[in-house]
């Protein structure tokens, strides 16, 4: 027969909004059969052997309006990473029809805990289950045969050196016996008609399921698998024409780019080459390093404070004293304040809790952490102390969304990151903001 079977995975008018795989949990696709030469018609089965083995076939939908067969995607199919290889079989009146073999690819499985026999209750059957209950009828045709009343070879030549009985003639003590007779006249009246059809029931199950030119052996199935982990890579100029191997991938010089040796791969496939890829990788979408120096070098950073700027600003500016100093100064750090807690520059700290507040100069403020903090600078009444404010938080592993007043002029445009320890301090309406 000189039908193709097609297998598709795409959104037909009546299976729109079907996921299948990873991204919807396998959402019920469906497998569907398609027939380029004609519709086969019959009762289909779908042939299965999971990477651990194990095999099974289930019965198919017939969709006769559409001409395909169909099978639900069920959970049980997708548990499993690895190949599952797969053959369509459609038993006829006269012939058994069967597909190519292909493979389903389950790149990702999907966590589900269904079994193929939970997924498949009334449709299912293990292959090697089938085989046992064939073995099975064989043995119970083996066990009617041999409690049939079959006469011995004994009896046979018993029955061979009888005596016919004539008339006004007796018969001797080994004359032929009414149990010999009984024994004769059940054989005439033996019906074998149930063994007979049981016989007829078995063959009908073989030839169904497993005609010799139908199927693989053990041995057959073996080197089937060989093949196939026995694949190899050959680059070569052009696509050989005679020695073709069908266990190799042949990487042709591509056509299309000139350079980098670039190849076209090639598998031989039916009779026919099929282009499965290329060495090509397209980079077109990624930054080179040039392409970054030059965009950072276009960056205009003129308008911003460096670190050093603003150390160098401060430096000879900020007095430490327990004592008000003389002279011109533009920060004094107080260390006469009193309380249980200084820095080593003789700020107070004081801790606090919640998510807003209004912190004054010259005070160093610590929150713990916090997911939402919003700050107030308050005022303080005394015009021959330089005003700092200095706060610390901390941000956890959701980032912390910081609020403050809009009139500061940061040195780098404060962003706060997920499990950081920030330290903040303002002084003359220049924020710096630095977090470890």
């Amino acid at each position: 027969m000189e039908n193709k079977l097609v297998f598709e995975k795409k959104e037909l008018s009546d299976y729109t909004n079907k996921v299948l795989g990873i991204s919807g949990e396998n959402e019920q696709e469906m497998l569907i059969f398609l027939f380029e030469d004609g519709f086969v018609d019959g009762t289909c089965y779908l042939e299965l052997e999971f990477p651990n083995g194990s095999k099974y076939s289930i019965e198919t939908k017939k969709d006769k309006e559409n001409e395909c067969y169909k099978l639900e995607v069920k959970n049980s199919l997708l548990k499993k990473d690895g190949i599952i290889k797969m053959q369509l079989k459609i038993i006829q009146e006269t012939a058994v029809w069967k597909s190519v073999l292909f493979e389903m690819y389950v790149l990702e499985a999907i966590n589900a805990v269904e079994s193929i026999e939970e997924d498949y209750p009334n449709f299912v059957t293990r292959i090697d289950t089938r085989m046992q209950e064939i073995e099975i009828g064989f043995k119970q045709l083996d066990e009617k045969v041999d409690n049939l009343n079959v006469p011995t070879k004994e009896e046979k030549e018993n029955w061979n050196n009888k005596v016919d009985s004539e008339e006004g003639k007796g018969l001797s003590s080994n004359d032929f016996t009414d149990d010999d007779k009984n024994k004769l006249d059940s054989l005439d009246k033996y019906d074998d008609t149930e063994i007979k059809e049981l016989i007829k029931s078995l063959q009908n199950a073989l030839l169904e399921r497993y005609l010799k030119s139908e199927t693989f052996s053990k041995e057959e199935i073996k080197e089937l698998i060989n093949a196939v982990s026995t694949m190899t890579i050959e680059k070569v100029d052009s696509l050989p024409t005679q020695n073709i191997s069908t266990t190799t991938i042949y990487l042709v010089p591509s056509e299309k780019v000139k350079e980098n040796n670039v190849y076209d791969e090639f598998i031989y496939v039916s009779e026919n080459w099929e282009t499965i890829g290329s060495t090509e990788i397209d980079l077109s979408n990624y930054v080179t390093i040039e392409m970054l120096n030059q965009a950072i070098s276009n960056i205009d950073l003129s308008g911003y404070v460096t670190r050093d700027e603003v150390n160098d600003l401060i430096a000879d500016e900020v007095i430490v004293s327990d004592t008000e100093p003389s002279g011109d100064w533009k920060l004094w750090i107080d260390t006469s304040v009193d309380g249980d807690k200084k820095l080593a520059d003789g700020l107070p700290i004081k801790e606090m809790t919640g998510g807003e507040g209004t912190i004054l100069p010259n005070v160093y403020y610590v929150w713990g952490e916090m997911a939402e903090l919003a700050i107030t600078l308050g005022e303080l009444n005394d015009d021959k102390c330089t005003k700092e404010y200095c706060f610390e938080f901390r941000s956890g592993g959701v980032a912390t969304m910081l609020t403050m007043d809009s009139g500061i002029k940061w040195v780098s445009e404060p962003h706060v990151e997920a499990n950081k320890t920030y330290q903040v301090s303002i002084l003359n309406g220049i924020g710096v903001m630095i977090g470890a």
